[in-house]
């Protein structure tokens, strides 16, 4: 059995440290007026950024690295086998696919990343 599962809407989960939200700004005019300029900054990861990828993936091995001893094997399997936000990896039967989802979910929903 093949799985080809992805991230869910996994940018905005990552939240950006307090010390790099000044280097996310992004400016804002209010009602149209350049006069009436505001700055806003970031708290969470912006899709399209040249670092996303990157940030995802530092992401993602962070909580693979420091999966529950008990899904180690899932939490390699997972390492290995993601590009970006994409996943593919087989199983031999249907139990084998419900551990995997199982524990997956066990070592990803504490980061809020939903397979």
């Amino acid at each position: 059995m093949e799985l080809l599962p992805t991230l869910k809407i996994h940018f905005l989960q990552t939240e950006l440290h307090e010390h790099n939200r000044p280097y996310l700004k992004f400016l804002w005019w209010q009602d149209g007026q350049k006069e009436q300029l505001r700055i806003f900054q970031h708290r969470r990861v912006v899709f399209g950024i040249t670092s996303s990828p990157f940030l995802l993936e530092a992401t993602l091995e962070f909580h693979l690295n420091n999966a529950p001893p008990d899904y180690k094997e899932t939490a390699q399997k997972l390492l290995k086998s993601f590009y970006v936000d994409n996943f593919l990896h087989n199983v031999d039967n249907e139990e084998e696919l419900m551990k995997f989802i199982h524990e997956s979910q066990g070592i990803l929903s504490p980061a809020k990343f939903n397979l």
